[in-house]
């Protein structure tokens, strides 16, 4: 397994980078493990435009993606020194999201007549009403402080406007910290990543002035662009529209990659549009730990 540096180094337990580890035996073994690390600029390169501005590097791109269109998690091998086999904790610092669901009666759409709501959470209306159907929206929105808003909505569809099943959430993204209990039985691993606490709002604003004025250096700026380029990923496959066109050759319009991920299923053919998870907020919650333990499993 290869080291990188700083982030295999050899702690203690509970550390970010190595860990106290306890296999099948009452003795406790040190094993380098892989972890992640938001520091070292392997997340971004700077943006053509101006020195502040930054985008996802090619590779954390490909790890990203890959992520995000797996059913499953991105595993990693067991470590030297395992043996059959071994437990252990990671708990680190991520980026994640936090999101809460919106009521029907907050979502603009297109089933809604002359009356609607005065001040939508959510809108899901198509170019058309008379015509076409929305059946998927996502934007994303600045407010205060910089601090980043992403809005979802969708209509469940078969084949007909009528019936209209409309949903949504809202979502914000978070500076937090993470723990990953991971176990490997005979080369078998089970992951099992959460959120153990939402600390603050994650905001761009201070880390952007001091970067144009030249009070941060770039260099102290990583782990905030880190999480900025991975924020700025995930509204990437998420934002856009799809829209079921009623007349015309093209009876699905779509300008989203979120058909790319399992959140939502589309048949063509049959004309339905349906979400996969039941809970589509603790889904969207999912895709950005699932991320971080495809980072993880990218410096095995």
């Amino acid at each position: 397994m290869a080291l990188l540096l700083q982030a295999l180094t050899l702690v203690s337990i509970l550390t970010p980078n190595a860990l106290e580890v306890s296999s099948g035996s009452p003795r406790n073994n040190n094993i380098s493990v892989p972890t992640v690390s938001f520091s070292n600029g392997d997340a971004w390169t700077m943006g053509v435009m101006t020195n502040c501005t930054f985008t996802t590097t090619v590779a954390w791109e490909q790890i990203l993606s890959c992520s995000f269109q797996s059913d499953s998690l991105i595993e990693w091998n067991a470590p030297a020194g395992c043996g059959s086999a071994c437990n252990y904790t990671i708990e680190y610092a991520a980026l994640a999201l936090q999101c809460s669901d919106i009521g029907q009666d907050k979502i603009l759409h297109d089933g809604y007549g002359s009356s609607h709501p005065s001040n939508p959470s959510a809108i899901l209306r198509s170019t058309n009403s008379s015509l076409d159907t929305a059946v998927y929206n996502a934007t994303t929105s600045t407010i205060v402080n910089s601090m980043w808003n992403f809005t979802m909505a969708w209509h469940t569809y078969h084949n007909s406007p009528e019936n209209i099943t409309v949903a949504g959430v809202w979502c914000s993204f978070y500076n937090s910290t993470q723990r990953a209990v991971v176990s490997f039985i005979n080369n078998t691993v089970l992951i099992s990543p959460s959120v153990i606490s939402y600390n603050d709002l994650f905001s761009i604003c201070d880390v952007i002035w001091g970067c144009l004025n030249g009070s941060i250096p770039v260099a102290g700026l990583s782990t905030h662009m880190s999480y900025m380029v991975i924020m700025g990923w995930l509204c990437d496959q998420l934002d856009g529209a799809i829209e079921f066109m009623s007349v015309g050759d093209q009876q699905w319009f779509s300008e989203t990659k979120v058909l790319t991920s399992n959140l939502f299923s589309m048949n063509e053919t049959a004309q339905t549009f349906s979400p996969n998870p039941s809970n589509m907020s603790h889904a969207l919650e999912e895709v950005i730990v699932n991320a971080m333990i495809a980072l993880m499993s990218s410096e095995r």
